[in-house]
């Protein structure tokens, strides 16, 4: 029995080896299998979020040129099929609507992948914020900023830039901040000087915030009559081409009815000179120059709504607000340096380059600015955002 089992070893060690084999080649066959499918996973997720990614990049892309607005309602903004650089993936868009609705709809391709992204456009406020600057904002001791009717919504203040550039956001000793402060994109909340200051939350917000410049309408830079304003006067509806504003001590200047002025030089306020805004009365003012009021001089806005005064800044000229009383307006000047000198009292907003508010001045946000005041200056936002 012995020489028995002998004899059939050999054959049996072969059939081992074959079972070996073939079971190794299970082995093998499954690894590569499963290898494969997960590199097919692996690309199959890459593709989705190539797609995703460029569905997201048409919907920016179409609010961009949304806000170019170089458009009509039958010429809306629609692209197709562009690649997008450094990348396989492509993206499509198409705006719909009319008379201020709009919506996209952004279609992203990777591969054999495509995602959709649909999402209401809605019209954004420029004075949204009580101050928002491109550089620094500096708020001085003892000084306020707080909102009249703002309700559940915070008063926001904030800067645009982000950590890469100078500006920073002073908050002195005792100042206070009744609301909230934004950051730029990517902007840190730590570098915002604020010791022994109150305020609220600080965050950077999702996406960078444009200030694009305002523009004189054609049918006031072809106004007239020229030259300068010297002399007390009173200014009734219609639209005003001028040089300069010069108010001596003690001078007065009266709007009654809308106004519109669009001065090509500077204005300068003597002692005690003012522009008085009558009752029921709107001033606008497009101001290629500096705005420069000597102490007690200033605005009066009879309305107390800051909506019926409006200094729209052109250039670089610095405006320097030294109200011996209230100014109830906006101003819109995102190349100036904007100045709220000490126990000035300002209700309205104020958008600038760089923005300083002195010791004891009170700064309140008049929660009615949320409304579109100015379609021009006002920005698409998405929002009602889905994925299809």
């Amino acid at each position: 029995m012995l020489r028995t089992f002998r004899q059939k070893r050999p054959g049996f060690i072969s059939l081992m080896a074959v079972v070996a084999a073939v079971f190794l080649f299970v082995i093998g066959v499954s690894l590569l299998t499963l290898g494969f499918n997960r590199r097919l996973y692996s690309i199959r997720s890459n593709q989705q979020l190539a797609a995703r990614a460029a569905a997201d990049y048409g919907l920016t892309k179409a609010v961009y040129e949304m806000n170019r607005r170089n458009w009509t309602d039958s010429t809306l903004p629609v692209e197709s099929s562009t690649t997008i650089s450094g990348n396989d993936a492509k993206y499509s868009y198409t705006v719909t609507g009319s008379n201020g609705n709009y919506s996209v709809t952004a279609h992203g391709t990777s591969g054999p992948v495509s995602k959709t992204v649909v999402c209401e456009l809605r019209l954004k406020s420029a004075f949204e914020y009580a101050i928002l600057t491109k550089n620094n904002l500096d708020i001085g001791s003892v000084s306020t900023v707080d909102c009249n009717g703002c309700g559940s919504i915070p008063l926001k203040i904030g800067t645009t830039n982000n950590p890469n550039s100078n500006a920073e956001i002073t908050l002195k000793p005792n100042s206070t901040v009744e609301g909230d402060i934004l950051l730029g994109q990517g902007g840190i909340p730590s570098l915002v000087v604020g010791a022994g200051a109150t305020y609220g939350n600080i965050y950077a917000v999702a996406t960078d915030y444009d200030l694009p410049m305002p523009t004189v309408p054609s049918y006031l830079s072809s106004a007239g009559p020229g030259g300068d304003i010297s002399n007390p006067a009173t200014i009734t509806s219609g639209n005003y081409k001028y040089q300069n504003l010069s108010l001596g001590t003690n001078k007065k200047l009266t709007i009654t009815g809308n106004v519109q002025l669009y001065l090509t030089g500077s204005i300068t306020l003597g002692n005690d000179a003012n522009i008085v805004v009558a009752p029921n009365s709107k001033l606008t003012i497009y101001l290629e120059g500096e705005l420069e009021g000597k102490y007690g001089a200033g605005f009066t806005n009879n309305s107390h709504d800051p909506t019926q005064l409006t200094i729209y800044g052109l250039g670089s000229g610095a405006i320097n607000i030294k109200n011996s009383d209230e100014f109830y307006g906006v101003i819109y000047a995102p190349d100036a340096y904007v100045h709220i000198y000490n126990s000035v009292k300002v209700q309205g907003s104020v958008i600038a380059k760089d923005y300083k508010q002195d010791n004891s001045a009170l700064f309140t946000y008049d929660a009615r600015l949320r409304e579109i005041t100015d379609v021009n200056l006002a920005r698409f936002v998405p929002t009602h955002w889905r994925e299809l």
